[in-house]
């Protein structure tokens, strides 16, 4: 495949043995957030019968958007020293050692290699009604690849996920800046307890 930069001049047909299911394009042919018209043409030209040959022509077009995924992150610019442990690399480990996994600071748009760059979210009580109100900022360009869910607390010990049909929150608004949730009562008697769970898709 080739991207924008290069000329129709200096593009060449490739000869593919057995078609696969996916193509792997290489570092640095696009930037998360990049939307494109793909163009993909097959040209058939093989003997079906000893005298006769197949030379059909397929062309395909569709929109792409490159996303941002946490496996792209930490092998591009993530700042992850290679000479440690690759086990720190993991989307669940927390290789700044500040109490929060990469992922959440994937998804949060927080440095994970810097132990003072730590998220920080708090609920907040609409002035006019006196609902708890839950924000939780997205990094930009991951697409659906990154799952956002808020979850709430009465104990302190048992969590539960916000889903559309919670008796006691709802979702507010998800969309690609943020993610926010929003009690169905007043606060009190409404808990304000609530934690984001960042997961990849």
């Amino acid at each position: 495949p080739y991207n924008d930069a290069v000329p129709d001049g200096q593009r060449f047909p490739e000869l593919i043995g057995t078609p696969s299911t996916f193509y792997e394009l290489g570092p640095g042919f696009a930037s998360p957030g990049d939307e494109w018209t793909a163009n993909l043409t097959f040209t058939r030209n093989l003997f079906s019968t000893n005298n006769s040959r197949d030379t059909s022509r397929r062309t395909f077009r569709w929109d792409v958007r490159f996303v941002e995924t946490y496996e792209g992150f930490v092998s591009n610019d993530a700042g992850f020293s290679f000479l440690v442990d690759e086990d720190f690399h993991g989307a669940n480990a927390d290789y700044d050692g500040d109490g929060v996994s990469n992922i959440v600071e994937f998804g949060l748009d927080t440095d994970p290699v810097d132990p003072a760059d730590i998220p920080i979210l708090t609920p907040v009580l609409d002035e006019l009604t006196s609902q708890c109100i839950f924000t939780v900022p997205k990094r930009p360009n991951v697409g659906s690849r990154v799952r956002y869910q808020v979850q709430y607390t009465t104990d302190r010990i048992t969590w539960k996920t916000i889903k559309t049909s919670d008796p006691l929150w709802f979702i507010e608004t998800d969309n690609e800046e943020f993610y926010r949730v929003r009690s169905r009562f007043t606060a009190p008697p409404a808990t304000c307890l609530l934690r984001v769970r960042i997961t990849e898709n």
